[in-house]
């Protein structure tokens, strides 16, 4: 399609001067990656194993030190069982042998 010029009857105007140069698409030579929901889910999972490897041996470090402290209390107790022990049996012999005067 032209149009013509009012004021100059030689000049022409054609439609494809009023638009820019359309630009040449540019070949692009990297690969195309698709969203891949199993790989997608499989790296999630990966990172989830993880963190929950990490929380795991946290807390398992955490229960040993717990457990080493229960143990260590656990023995003072029976050490101070076993002293109570003796001492109410010596009260008892003690107790028999006043009750025998």
């Amino acid at each position: 399609m032209s149009y013509q010029d009012s004021s100059d009857s030689d000049s022409t105007i054609q439609e494809e001067d009023c638009h820019p140069p359309r630009s040449l698409p540019v070949p692009d030579d990297t690969p195309k990656t698709r969203f891949d929901p199993e790989q997608s889910n499989f790296q999630l999972r990966q990172q989830l194993q993880s963190k929950a490897d990490e929380y795991m041996a946290s807390s398992i470090e955490e229960s040993i030190e717990q457990t080493s402290e229960y143990s260590t209390a656990l023995g003072q107790l029976v050490s101070a069982t076993v002293q109570f022990e003796q001492i109410c049996s010596n009260s008892i012999q003690y107790a028999d042998e006043l009750v025998r005067y």
